[in-house]
């Protein structure tokens, strides 16, 4: 396991040192914070003692190596940070992630993690969304604050930077519905989702109606969406990847890649409908309207 977990940190220095595409003399947004779960965890599990972890083959396989994305080749975010001219953010337990290289945005996301604190514990460690949001406030006070002359200069590069969330399916997938685990279901009728401050002012909300999406990404030509690329179970749904499992070879025709994850295709068909200066799916505005205002 630590071999591994090296041979995952070499490849992130090797992959950051090289440099990525993203326009850094001039981005629509200062940085890119992001808060989730699985959908957007960028290797951050790879770090803590948890099953839920995507740091093997055929994860990766069309980024080069296994990164820890529960994916194929990108998420979201990672085209959304190319959209507003930045590099990936890197995850948050990343030693890469410390000094000058946290002034561009950290990712925070950690697969199984919900809103609330118990969600995915049967899958080990996570980082809650609690967590995540207090892990956000150390790397305000640790790293960014000492690159700013003033609190006034620190507070107008936090307001100008982009914060992107999705989290909330676990809440349902890994408590709600497995009342045999979870007490969540006599509690409440359905899960209220909500976003703490906490001293975070969350600017905006942008929703990607499911539906839209869907019909987007048909419309693009994705013509496979009642099967997943590695195909375990019933419409290749029943589980995540299993190591070194051949996925389907099309995977550029697939909406998802495992039981729940789209595939890069999707995601960047996704990430052009919500970040992009043509988006015409997000709601109120797209990420690029917000990052200019």
């Amino acid at each position: 396991m630590k071999s591994l977990l090296i041979c995952v940190v070499l490849l992130e220095l090797v992959w950051f040192g090289n440099g990525q595409s993203g326009d850094d003399h001039h981005p629509l947004a200062p940085a890119f914070f992001v808060f989730g779960d699985s959908l957007v965890d960028s290797g951050n599990n790879n770090y803590i003692p948890t099953l839920a972890r995507a740091n093997y083959f055929p994860y990766g396989i069309d980024f080069g190596f296994p990164t820890g994305r529960f994916c194929n080749g990108r998420t979201v975010v990672d085209y959304g940070a190319t959209y507003l001219g930045l590099p990936l953010v890197p995850p948050y337990l990343s030693p890469l992630s410390i000094g000058q290289n946290s002034l561009r945005g950290v990712n925070y996301a950690s697969a199984a993690a919900g809103i609330l604190d118990e969600t995915g514990q049967h899958y080990g460690a996570r980082t809650t969304f609690n967590g995540q949001i207090s892990q956000f406030e150390i790397t305000i006070e640790l790293h960014l604050r000492r690159f700013f002359q003033n609190p006034a200069d620190l507070r107008k590069y936090l307001a100008k930077s982009i914060i992107g969330i999705n989290i909330g399916s676990n809440d349902y997938i890994n408590n709600y519905l497995m009342p045999e685990r979870y007490s969540t279901s006599q509690t409440y009728k359905t899960i209220e989702l909500r976003c703490k401050k906490n001293g975070v002012s969350w600017v905006r909300t942008i929703r990607l109606h499911t539906k839209s999406a869907i019909y987007v990404l048909l419309s693009a030509g994705l013509v496979v969406s009642n099967e997943a690329c590695c195909r375990n179970g019933r419409y290749g749904g029943a589980l995540t990847c299993l190591p070194l499992q051949q996925p389907c070879l099309d995977r550029q025709q697939y909406v998802f890649w495992d039981a729940f994850h789209p595939t890069e295709t999707a995601n960047k068909i996704i990430a052009h409908n919500t970040f992009s200066k043509s988006a015409n799916y997000s709601y109120p505005i797209s990420v690029y309207e917000l990052a200019k205002l």
